[in-house]
């Protein structure tokens, strides 16, 4: 038997120390596995997963907001080049663009 378990912490500190203080906002999406991260700044991220689930913080990961790519699609991968313009890729190739940190998507 093989489990794998994600857990999501956060360091404020550079890398001296490290909390899991996020993981409240996270409990009612584990189901949804998510598989990509990507922060934009110290402060601007993002992660995906199942579902076309896609979670945006801008305070570093503390509150985290829910929005949906609107296809019921495996993300893989996501990624942004500032905290407005990003793109996702689903499991069976399909790109999805957003222009407004994530609240849109086509």
């Amino acid at each position: 038997m093989v489990m794998l378990v994600t857990i999501i912490i956060a360091s404020y500190s550079s890398g001296d120390a490290w909390a899991s203080d996020s993981e409240k906002s996270f409990h009612r999406f584990w189901p949804d596995n998510l598989f990509a991260v990507d922060f934009v700044d110290d402060n601007n991220g993002f992660i995906a997963g199942y579902s076309g689930t896609v979670l945006c913080t801008s305070d570093a990961g503390k509150h985290w907001q829910a929005y949906y790519i609107g296809k019921n699609e495996l993300i893989r991968r996501i990624s942004f080049v500032d905290v407005n313009t990003g793109w996702a890729v689903g499991h069976r190739g399909s790109i999805f663009h957003t222009v407004d940190g994530g609240k849109s998507w086509v």
